[in-house]
């Protein structure tokens, strides 16, 4: 499952960084950001968000799986480690993520 998710989220990447692109070098001539048309402009917000925010979640990933295959204390308690570092990397990407719609 978090093989799957690491996936979706690398995809997210792309398709994030392929609206920027496009939208940036496919404007008319003279063409400010400012007088961007609204979908344009509302689809580069969460193209943003998805660049910024999803290589968290796949760092998080990664530490849950270190933790559980290694044995790195990372969010686990009984292994002297700080449960609230998890819910801040987790809460990191799902906050922006309630906004993406």
């Amino acid at each position: 499952m978090a093989a799957g998710i690491f996936i979706t989220g690398f995809s997210s990447i792309l398709t994030g960084l392929n609206f920027i692109v496009t939208i940036h070098t496919m404007r008319a001539p003279g063409l400010t950001w400012f007088r961007l048309p609204l979908f344009c402009g509302r689809l580069t917000q969460p193209a943003i968000i998805f660049i910024l925010g999803t290589p968290v979640i796949a760092i998080t990933l990664l530490l849950v799986g270190l933790e559980r295959i290694v044995g790195v204390g990372i969010s686990i308690p009984a292994w002297e480690a700080d449960p609230v570092l998890f819910q801040h990397l987790f809460w990191f990407y799902s906050h922006p993520a309630v906004y993406v719609k």
